[in-house]
């Protein structure tokens, strides 16, 4: 999918987002199907938001020409109209109240903490599935809210401003 198409989507999307039925969790997908996969012991649930400046909003500061075209945004289920509108509702829902995106965020990742245990499976979780932010910074209180979550990222920021030993435990 072109970056020219996924940027006219964004404009189809108004600036007040009424999220919906937009859940802020993604649950299952080939790749999590795999690690959920009993014998693996992990229930993974990720948060994709759309990519680099595609929402209006810069949520990867360091991606370069190359990264953009090297995006996975566009893979698997990425490349229907439909997860790239929902990408680019998560991203600017995000942006207009972080206090209550958080809520949300909250309240899903308490449901994934009971669905992982009835599964007897660990739960695992990944904020950015298509963003590079600085979570920690965020939302501090998400890592002692849900010390049951193993939580889970890579990133292309640079170790200096995100130091591996100032991440939370």
């Amino acid at each position: 999918m072109e970056y020219i198409k996924l940027k006219k989507l964004n404009t189809i999307i108004e600036n007040k987002i009424d999220i919906g039925n937009t859940k802020l969790l993604t649950t299952s997908g080939h790749k999590m199907d795999v690690t959920n996969r009993n014998d693996k012991g992990y229930h993974t649930a990720i948060t994709y938001l759309a990519p680099y400046d595609l929402s209006g909003h810069i949520v990867c500061s360091n991606a370069s020409p190359e990264c953009i075209l090297a995006c996975l945004n566009t893979s698997g289920h990425g490349i229907f109209d439909s997860t790239q509108a929902a990408r680019i509702k998560r991203t600017k829902y995000f942006y207009q109240d972080k206090k209550v995106f958080y809520n949300q965020l909250s309240k899903e990742l308490n449901a994934h903490v009971r669905s992982s245990e009835k599964l007897g499976l660990i739960p695992n979780y990944r904020f950015n599935g298509t963003s590079d932010l600085i979570i920690e910074k965020i939302y501090p209180q998400l890592f002692n809210e849900f010390p049951q979550i193993i939580f889970h990222d890579y990133t292309k920021i640079d170790y200096r401003i995100r130091p591996v030993e100032k991440l939370p435990s």
